[in-house]
This record gives C-alpha cells, sequence and structure tokens, in this order.
C-alpha cells in the first residue's frame, strides 16, 4: 500500500485519492511519522479538486422583468 514515488497525484481519480488519503491518515494514526506529511499532501489535493470544480462558471439564468415593489395610484 506504499505509494510509488513515481506516481503523481494528478494521476489519480477522486475515489483513489480518497483511499489512499485515509490510509495515509490512518497510519500516521498510529504514530507513523512520515505518513502524517503523506496523508496531507492526498487531503490538500482533494480540497483543491473540490474547490477548482466549485469555482465552475454558473450559467446564466433569464429572469423576467423585475416588477416594482410599490403601487402607484
Amino acid at each position: 500500500m506504499d505509494f510509488d514515488g513515481q506516481q503523481h497525484l494528478t494521476e489519480l481519480d477522486d475515489d483513489e485519492l480518497a483511499q489512499k488519503a485515509e490510509e495515509w491518515r490512518a497510519r500516521a494514526l498510529r504514530g507513523d511519522k512520515t505518513a502524517f506529511g503523506m496523508a496531507d499532501a492526498f487531503e490538500a489535493e482533494l480540497r483543491r479538486r473540490s474547490r477548482d470544480s466549485a469555482l465552475q462558471p454558473l450559467t446564466q439564468i433569464d429572469l423576467p422583468p423585475a416588477k416594482p415593489w410599490w403601487k402607484f395610484w
């Protein structure tokens, strides 16, 4: 379950990345000092991907013309 140094974080899909982050975080919690940095790297990549997808432009919605909020008598 070691991470291959040749493999880049960007080559992993989201599910694999989440699985590896969970595995490395569990190792870090068991006291493996090197696993903390790896878990952080995987989790940072997950956050970056979710932030990038959230920043996609929204589609324009055509709204009807606004009516005045007062009644002119």
